[in-house]
């Protein structure tokens, strides 16, 4: 059976306003792959089962993800809602993606973001 399940990260560092930018213009370009890295922590122990530890190791990893949307948040021009998926691999074999939408400051680099994984009961 598929499973849902959403649980809130901290971004402890992320991409530069130019990279998310960029980033965002080839979301869907077959020639040119640009994806920008995320480092995410669980602080608040949202999530203490292994599915956050498939995704970025018990003390955060670098993710990389496809920006397919972003917009201003405020008028500084630094801070922006966006959404996109971080790819990561359970093993060799499987490539999965987590749907994301976030907050996020290029100012500090820093921010929040809710991330959406589908999964299958392990038997």
């Amino acid at each position: 059976m598929i499973y849902k399940k959403k649980f809130k990260a901290t971004i402890i560092n992320g991409p530069s306003k130019m990279d998310l930018l960029t980033a965002f213009a080839y979301a869907y370009s077959k020639e040119h792959d640009f994806s920008v890295t995320f480092y995410m922590v669980d602080e608040d122990e949202n999530l203490k089962e292994r599915l956050w530890y498939k995704i970025a190791g018990k003390d955060g990893a670098p993710l990389k993800a496809r920006i397919i949307g972003i917009s201003y948040e405020d008028g500084s021009g630094n801070k922006f809602l966006i959404e996109g998926y971080l790819d990561y691999y359970c093993n060799k074999k499987t490539d999965y993606s987590v749907h994301f939408t976030a907050y996020y400051s290029s100012f500090n680099r820093k921010g929040t973001a809710e991330l959406e994984l589908n999964f299958a009961d392990e038997k």
